[in-house]
């Protein structure tokens, strides 16, 4: 099992008065070994042992550790005072250096108490050696007993201490979900004046810098003053996510993808249904889906996907797609796995908020944090008529609701505070009232006074997806979208997407990398491209064009393609205008595209739709699927894939066996889970709550 190597600083220290020796303390390394999920390695503080440019290209990632020697004045202009010794002059030289290099090398950087000072150091600030000396500041030394001695009890040395307020919008404010957190405080040492290029991202109450990240850094090198390592599952968690191309993913700071299953009849080929190798199981049996989300968890894929259609096709006598309704599948499916995500599609066209905030407001619940919310406008005609509808909504005033929908269902989330269920039996008291309050939303769309007849979700809401790629689909996106499924026919029309998402999700004030773009795959893999390319052709045959036509019609709006010979190259004059279709512009304009480019037949257009309804379908060899993951994953194209496999569960269990094996032999995917949430699985932060100091799980 490969993992990623993280360097971990040694300290000077005298074994029985002469023997001198490099130590790290046993809690930096479990932190790195338990909660980061990285193989620590210790390295020499000193510089005639340790090789730094060597070092760095042996390593993921450089912990810097608290020592209890101080760093020396003069590394920052001030005269030495032997009050403030001991100091370790190796310790310094290495890690001034260490530092420099690792910014510019763009390897992950993490400082904790002296480590901290020392990134303020090396990028030109100053420190004070007794910060307590200093007006106005509190005692930031350990707590000691009457007469002197350290307190015995770790428990009472390590407490939280003071509370750190963070920068707004800052990082640190960002990942942890909440505008202040409690941390402990064992130092005399502290920031005095920070560095041309050292940013403050946390203050104590008392004005001593607490948390700094290094402006510009081509990866996160980030700071605190306190003690992390001695409560990982809090403070290293979140801290161990991402900033600018700094780690993804679980159990790493290095960049990871991300793999969602999407779970469609059996299989995304039109004509999986009759396939042999497909499952036998009827598609309204649960024990189907139950078996496919377990292999999918045993493969270690980060989620699975439940897709919807509220009407019934035209297809029917001659199509197996009938499924059941997602949100009643995702309870079953909750209980039937315990780490894989659970994200099913639901409609704001056709849906009341209050109804869908309870409903994957409860599955967050049941899943202990794993669910996410495919957030769709609906676009069929035929859907409409089941609602009381004469036909379809527009493309404009779906988005249009679906944007007040938004609005409404974040505030029910948000109408709970973390803290406000107290259950005290003896006390006899529930909840806390003042922690819980009514929205009293009232727009063009919706009334609902809140609140949400529900505890707050356990991920604060539900991971938040969608699959729009039109202009307005796209900004609908930038602003309430953590991840986005997409679907391309080639490459460079999956990078332009992918930059395009990151900007407009950068004008919207939020982070680019809180946004994982996950391109549709739909890969038929054997053991040789022969192989894959016959089963591919096997299955094609088994195609009705009629049923292609009639699913090309609905993709249009209804179109009449009747008229069209199966055998004419195909020119756009052959569809309806874009602009005039009201169903789901997205998919329209991939396939307009593709005749473009390539001017095919309406039997082969069929054909390519048949496979995977315009997403990017391949046949190989597992080396060419992983070779092809990779390219797309490394070349700004994707954060990962939405495999869509043609058979289920056949190809799921090619793809786990024989390409999950060589992403994780090249370090672009996890080897074990790391977290139990679908946030922790995508490497997203909690959102902030509106209560003050409302402490939620992610922080």
């Amino acid at each position: 099992m490969t993992k990623p190597v993280v360097g971990v600083i040694g300290n000077a220290h005298v074994v029985n008065e002469r023997h001198n020796v490099q130590l790290v303390g046993q809690k930096n390394m479990r932190a790195v070994a338990e909660v980061a999920g990285a193989l620590p390695l210790m390295f020499a503080g000193t510089p005639d042992i340790t090789d730094v440019d060597a070092l760095l290209g042996a390593v993921d990632g450089i912990l810097l550790t608290g020592a209890r020697a101080n760093v020396h004045p003069s590394h920052f202009g001030v005269e030495p005072d032997p009050k403030h010794e001991p100091y370790d002059h190796d310790r310094d030289a290495m890690a001034l250096t260490l530092i420099r290099a690792a910014v510019e090398r763009g390897v992950p950087l993490f400082g904790i108490c002296r480590g901290l000072q020392e990134m303020n150091v090396a990028f030109g600030g100053s420190l004070h050696p007794e910060i307590r000396e200093l007006p106005g500041r509190m005692n930031h030394r350990m707590p000691r007993l009457e007469n002197g001695e350290i307190h015995p009890d770790p428990n009472v040395v390590f407490a939280d201490r003071h509370e750190v307020k963070l920068a707004e919008d800052g990082f640190f404010a960002r990942v942890l979900g909440c505008p202040a957190i409690r941390v402990n405080s064992l130092h005399g040492q502290a920031i005095l004046e920070p560095g041309p290029r050292v940013v403050v991202e946390g203050v104590a109450e008392d004005g001593t810098i607490e948390a700094i990240r290094i402006a510009d850094a081509p990866c996160f090198a980030l700071g605190v003053q306190w003690h992390a390592e001695y409560d990982p599952q809090r403070s290293v968690r979140g801290v161990r996510r991402r900033a600018g191309g700094a780690p993804q993913g679980d159990a790493s700071m290095t960049r990871r993808m991300h793999l969602n299953l999407f779970i469609q009849s059996r299989g995304h080929h039109e004509a999986s249904w009759r396939h042999p190798a497909a499952s036998t199981l009827p598609l309204t049996d649960i024990r189907y889906y139950q078996d496919v989300a377990r292999r999918a968890e045993a493969g270690l894929f980060d989620s699975i996907f439940l897709a919807d259609q509220l009407a019934l096709d035209g297809d029917v006598a001659r199509s197996g797609r009938s499924w059941l309704e997602p949100i009643t599948v995702l309870a079953a499916l909750a209980t039937s796995t315990t780490r894989v995500g659970l994200i099913a599609t639901a409609s704001t066209t056709y849906t009341e908020p209050f109804n869908l905030a309870r409903q994957f407001g409860s599955l967050d619940h049941i899943s202990n944090g794993r669910v996410g919310w495919n957030i769709v406008t609906s676009w069929l005609a035929s859907a409409a008529r089941n609602y009381g509808g004469s036909g379809q909504v527009s493309h404009a005033d779906r988005y249009a609701q679906g944007e007040e929908f938004m609005a409404v269902v974040k505030a029910l989330w948000d109408s709970w505070a973390e803290d406000a269920v107290v259950d005290d039996r003896g006390g006899g008291r529930y909840a806390r009232a003042d922690r819980i309050r009514p929205i009293d939303h009232a727009a063009e769309h919706y009334r609902v006074a809140g609140p949400l007849n529900l505890p707050r979700p356990p991920q604060g809401r539900p991971v938040l997806v969608q699959a729009g790629s039109s202009d307005v689909g796209r900004r609908f996106a930038a602003r309430h979208a953590e991840a986005v499924f997409t679907a391309h026919l080639e490459k460079t029309t999956a990078q332009a997407f992918y930059a395009d998402l990151k900007r407009l999700v950068a004008e919207e004030g939020r982070e680019p990398e809180q946004v994982l773009i996950l391109p549709g795959l739909s890969p038929m893999i054997a053991s040789t491209e022969a192989e894959a390319r016959r089963l591919t052709r096997e299955t094609n045959g088994l195609c009705d064009p009629e049923v292609g036509r009639k699913r090309l019609s609905g993709r249009f709006g209804g179109y009449d393609f009747s008229r069209l010979p199966l055998d004419r190259p195909l020119t756009p004059d052959d569809f309806p205008d874009p602009e005039s279709v009201q169903a789901a512009r997205s998919r329209t304009e991939v396939i307009l595209g593709l005749v473009r480019r390539e001017q095919p037949t309406l039997r082969e257009l069929l054909a390519t739709l048949a496979g995977a309804r315009g997403h990017f379908i391949y046949s190989g060899t597992p080396e060419q699927v992983a070779d092809l993951i990779e390219d797309w994953f490394t070349d700004g194209a994707a954060d990962g894939f939405n495999i869509m496999p043609p058979l289920l569960p056949a190809m799921l269990d090619v793809f786990s066996a024989e390409v999950v094996p060589i992403l994780q032999r090249r370090g672009l995917y996890r080897t074990e889970y790391a977290g139990t949430t679908l946030r922790e699985h995508y490497g997203l932060g909690w959102p902030a709550s509106a209560f003050p100091k409302a402490a939620l799980q992610g922080a």
